[in-house]
């Protein structure tokens, strides 16, 4: 079964390489929205396609580390193309058919990260979460309740007081909130960049109390109140990236166990969808409009439109306009930036010329100087304009050994909620990074503080399911 799974996975590998022939055949005939559309939508067949048909022969759940990564692609950044979100007349063919060629080089590096026979690091790292439910739910309870305060502590410390907390939570226009960290602050910012990550943590935990011990009202509160603060000060991937983990873990605990309402999933991530688009008016609306008020003019307009209009994202666009100017009007940066995640946490106020924004001069060429504006250009752009295709062959490889790694927990997973609930997590981490490296070197750290905290609740004495579901 495994060398059938990896023949599969060499046999999409060409099925990439052959999409790549074909959409440069498109592309001899000339550049139109035609051709662009049709070159998206080969992409969006031949990768679905491929992934259902791996999915039923190797008998998995298609929800896998993969899978994500892929999708991640076809809905960060070639849905624009597909749904002619965005013109393109001002770019040369050259450009457009180079952005295709970006996107499938970093696809086909995702399928060699992924076929190469790598030693399984995660394996045997998290091998020591496989306790199934031999856990101790006070300890949980505990530890996951101090980290959803934690992640309460910016608000409580730089809020100013209960009423302007309340204030600035109902209503909108809340970007220069005093708990929010700046882009390139010291000390102060740095800690409070560190309690928002224990309020993410605080949160996956939550989850995995909720589905695999009992609902406790208190957890809950607590993490809808550091979900409220994601909401109203925070981005669309930050909220995404706290709420789609409960989706996955409670799909795959359904699929595991063979239970049909793992389908209510489709509706929950709808719900979502609608969710992100009322954040984004929210957020976007005038200062003291009450929250109240825009969601229930919004919400009836929200809920009428189609999913693909909640995508807000131009990336592509943006890496056909990178694709453009550099490297002929701006040359690459050349910070080696696969190695960040290794030094991204060392304190500004420490290394005074830490390495700032990836995309910073980029923004200054397009944007003009001094626009404080960051544009999302995905992780291909990202490492174009640091390394060129060099970066986008490195980056490729990582995330296909990042879910080559990650897929290897999938038979623990099964039996283990601790590791299904990092798996989870992992798969969110994966689909989300492909707007922006940043959820990697930023959000990497989280793992590590998952992993300790589920290894330090493990018990000696066995436990069964039912005692805990």
């Amino acid at each position: 079964m495994v060398k059938k799974g990896k023949n599969i996975v060499i046999a999409e590998f060409f099925i990439i390489g052959l999409m790549a022939i074909l959409v440069y055949n498109l592309f001899s005939q000339g550049v139109s929205w035609k051709i662009v559309q049709s070159a998206a939508a080969l992409i969006f067949l031949g990768i679905l396609l491929s992934l259902v048909f791996e999915a039923r022969q190797r008998r998995m759940c298609i929800v896998n580390a993969k899978t994500m990564i892929l999708t991640g692609v076809l809905a960060w950044i070639l849905l624009d193309p597909l749904t002619l979100k965005e013109g393109i007349e001002k770019f040369s063919p050259e450009s457009i058919s180079k952005a295709f060629v970006m996107i499938l080089l970093f696809m086909l590096m995702v399928y060699l990260g992924y076929i190469i026979e790598w030693p399984a690091y995660f394996e045997k790292i998290f091998k020591k979460l496989d306790y199934k439910y031999s856990f101790s739910r006070g300890k949980l309870f505990k530890f996951t309740a101090i980290f959803l305060f934690l992640g309460l502590l910016p608000i409580l410390i730089w809020g100013g007081g209960a009423k302007n907390i309340i204030y600035n939570l109902t209503h909108a226009g809340r970007f220069g909130t005093a708990w929010g960290r700046g882009a390139y602050g010291g000390w102060t910012d740095w800690i409070k960049t560190g309690l928002s990550l224990f309020g993410i943590i605080g949160i996956q935990l939550t989850w995995f109390y909720s589905i695999f011990v009992k609902k406790k009202i208190t957890l809950i509160l607590l993490a809808l109140v550091n979900i409220l603060i994601i909401f109203n000060t925070g981005t669309r991937t930050s909220l995404g990236a706290v709420l789609l983990p409960l989706f996955l873990l409670y799909y795959l605990h359904a699929y595991n166990n063979r239970r049909k309402s793992r389908y209510v999933i489709f509706i929950l991530f709808y719900l979502l969808l609608i969710v992100f688009q009322i954040q984004l008016i929210v957020r976007s609306s005038s200062h003291g409009t009450r929250v109240e008020d825009i969601v229930r003019e919004s919400i009836s307009k929200v809920s009428g439109k189609a999913p693909t209009e909640f995508q807000r994202d131009n990336q592509f666009y943006e890496i056909v306009r990178i694709g453009e100017y550099v490297p002929s009007t701006l040359p690459y940066s050349g910070e080696l930036l696969i190695f960040r995640p290794l030094y991204h946490f060392v304190p500004r106020a420490i290394w005074k010329g830490k390495p700032g924004g990836i995309t910073k001069n980029y923004e200054n060429l397009v944007l003009g100087e001094g626009m404080s504006l960051t544009l999302a250009v995905s992780m291909i752009g990202e490492f174009y304009i640091c390394n060129g295709w060099l970066g986008i062959c490195a980056i490729g490889i990582l995330i296909g050994f990042l879910a080559k790694q990650f897929d290897s927990l999938i038979e623990m997973s099964r039996r283990s909620p601790a590791i299904l609930l990092v798996y989870s997590y992992g798969l969110t981490f994966l689909f989300i990074s492909i707007r922006s490296y940043q959820i990697v070197y930023e959000g990497w750290y989280a793992f590590i503080f998952i992993y300790f905290m589920l290894k330090w609740i493990r018990v000696k004495k066995p436990t069964t399911q039912y005692e805990h579901t």
